[in-house]
């Protein structure tokens, strides 16, 4: 049975459409998806969350991911998406208005979609709570060492995400 998510084709959403997960690579839609990014600020760096994800998980196991991510159910806002899977990943309980809209990209490397990625700034008092089952654990990253990670993916277990979206990614975090 496929999940009610949103769909996007031609650039509009597509609404009250179910696309089985075995058809939709034929089906000439984008699944909308999002992605938070938290980071935070010390003396000396700006630091990225990476989530590890399960190792129970059917896509990408074991590898180091977006801080929290997930699609975009049908009539729900990428904003409110955002909201609710940064609660549901991390136990972070987030107002939209505090979200930082970062960029908007066309992802073809795993399955299409539209990902609208997010930036949001914790403080050293913030502590995950992982209670989903998605997530094994959390890393903060150095962005130095963030960015020597994303040259080589692969080498480092960190989740390939294609179409130049890390370049674009550090250059917002360099910016904040």
């Amino acid at each position: 049975m496929a999940k009610e998510q949103a769909f996007f084709k031609n650039g509009l959403m597509a609404e009250g459409i179910a696309i089985d997960r075995d058809e939709f690579d034929e089906s000439g839609y984008y699944q909308g998806t999002v992605h938070v990014w938290l980071y935070r600020k010390t003396e000396s760096t700006t630091e990225v969350l990476l989530q590890k994800r399960a190792a129970t998980k059917p896509v990408r196991p074991g590898e180091f991911d977006i801080s929290a991510a997930g699609h975009i159910d049908e009539g729900e806002s990428p904003i409110e998406t955002a909201v609710r899977e940064t609660c549901e990943m991390l136990g972070l309980v987030v107002a939209p208005d505090e979200l930082e809209l970062a960029f908007v990209i066309r992802k073809t490397d795993l399955k299409k979609s539209i990902a609208t990625v997010y930036l949001y700034e914790v403080d050293d008092s913030f502590t995950a709570t992982i209670t989903d089952g998605e997530v094994e654990s959390i890393l903060w990253t150095p962005i130095d060492e963030f960015k020597a990670m994303t040259v080589d993916p692969a080498r480092h277990l960190l989740a390939e995400h294609g179409n130049g979206y890390y370049a674009v990614l550090i250059e917002r975090l360099e910016r904040v």
